[in-house]
């Protein structure tokens, strides 16, 4: 039994220059595919086109591309039910006054994330945003 002990440190002295660069490499691209890996796809995915879609009474009234924008854009929707004024930047869509009496869609604030939806019951407005979203572009 102790001859077998023996053999395996003479083993593990035998192990040249090679083998080790060829262990620490496997080892540091593991760790950089996990880390490194994902961070380069979702820094990629900055460059996919979102959309800002602004829906009325169900049929779509209009869309902006969130790249195009460079200062904010300030868009008002009148219709026969009421009004909303929608404040775009590059970064997402924003309610910043309706004539609806809850408000709700004012308070939520602004969305930023693709499938992220603002909703206004009363003027019957949807905005969502419509694009990669991160678990989208992370696969294991």
């Amino acid at each position: 039994m102790s001859k077998n002990i023996a053999a395996e440190v003479t083993s593990l002295k035998n192990i040249t220059k090679i083998d080790k660069f060829i262990f620490f490499a496997v080892i540091f691209l593991a760790i950089f595919w996990q880390l490194g890996g994902n961070a380069i796809l979702l820094a990629a995915d900055d460059s996919v086109a979102r959309a800002v879609v602004i829906t009325l009474k169900g049929k779509e009234y209009a869309r902006y591309n969130l790249n195009d924008i460079k200062n904010e854009k300030i868009v008002a929707i009148n219709s026969d039910i009421g009004y909303n004024v929608v404040k775009l930047t590059k970064n997402g869509a924003q309610v910043i006054h309706a004539s609806c009496a809850d408000q709700v869609d004012v308070h939520q604030g602004e969305i930023t994330k693709p499938h992220s939806a603002i909703v206004c019951l009363p003027n019957q407005l949807v905005i969502t945003i419509e694009g990669k979203s991160e678990a989208d572009t992370i696969a294991y």
